[in-house]
């Protein structure tokens, strides 16, 4: 996790963590977000069980489930309804939205607040970003879009916040049981749909023209990196890719092979090298100077730049 990430998830706890409020995280991950709470009862739900040991090792009650009508039941009969439910970059990897939901409005209490957040469609295609296109997410939201589909859900927006350097542009929606809410003055604006395919192929061509047959390394193994790569098929450059998150390193990052290194390593790079998780870019320079004074950096979104 980024230290941009942590600090985002300490502020939207200091926001509602609250004595005698009970908060449920879903796709709780290894309880970054959970672990920010002190005041509230609080409760994760996560099905990867290796992240879920993580969270409870740590002291954070976890259901090492998928969230569904059985989790929801087994939370209410077990712990009541919950004030708060926080979805953090989950929605759009859901394949039955209705049926979320729909599970959510059950497990809230009528004055419960569900938190929603997404990365903005508006914000990848206009920034010509395929950072966020891949297997795993299934819908791409906008403020009307979300706004209809929870009208037929009798759930309405009471407050939309955006966060323009959390995953390249994200939207926090605070949602509430019933209609008629009058949402944030915020609107999607126009969203360039018609022209990003090839707004997205010239980042590919230009960086591909820049780069030619120069080798260079990575930085953030993120998924949104792994697009790019795969993309613009830079096993041909990239030597190795550097991260700091133990779990990756050792490993390739999937489709190009490319190797994850540790974070230290990039003390001795001479090659240029490309951030990939271009929305921390301003963290990773931070950190990398501190190993490694004379780096170079490129980033290839929006468009091509050197640092």
């Amino acid at each position: 996790m980024s230290r941009t990430f942590i600090r985002h998830c300490k502020e939207l706890a200091r926001e509602i963590d609250e004595a005698g409020k009970f908060i449920v995280e879903i796709a709780s991950n290894d309880g970054t977000f959970l672990g920010q709470v002190e005041k509230s009862t609080r409760l994760g739900v996560e099905p990867a069980r290796n992240l879920a040991a993580i969270a409870q090792a740590n002291g954070i009650p976890t259901i090492p489930e998928f969230f569904d009508f059985q989790v929801a039941n087994q939370i209410i009969e077990g712990r009541g309804c919950a004030d708060y439910v926080v979805a953090m970059n989950v929605f759009a990897h859901v394949d039955d939205a209705a049926g979320f939901i729909l599970n959510i409005n059950r497990l809230l209490k009528p004055e419960g607040v569900l938190i929603i957040e997404v990365p903005w469609i508006r914000d990848t295609v206009n920034n010509n970003d395929s950072g966020q296109i891949y297997h795993e997410h299934l819908s791409y939201v906008s403020i009307k879009g979300m706004s209809i589909f929870l009208d037929t859900m009798d759930m309405g927006i009471h407050l939309i916040k955006y966060f323009p350097d959390i995953h390249g542009g994200s939207l926090r929606f605070y949602i509430k049981k019933g209609r008629g809410y009058k949402a944030d003055p915020l609107e999607d604006g126009e969203i360039h749909y018609e022209t990003y395919q090839a707004r997205v192929d010239k980042v590919r061509d230009i960086l591909l023209q820049y780069l030619k047959d120069e080798k260079i390394v990575g930085i953030g193994a993120a998924a949104k990196g792994c697009i790019l790569c795969n993309y613009c098929h830079l096993e041909n450059n990239m030597i190795a890719i550097f991260d700091n998150t133990p779990e990756k390193q050792g490993k390739h990052q999937p489709g190009t092979r490319i190797p994850i290194l540790p974070m230290e390593d990039i003390a001795g790079v001479r090659e240029k090298i490309l951030i990939l998780p271009h929305n921390f870019k301003d963290e990773i320079i931070a950190n990398v100077r501190k190993l490694n004074p004379d780096a170079r950096f490129i980033v290839a979104v929006p468009e091509l730049e050197e640092i």
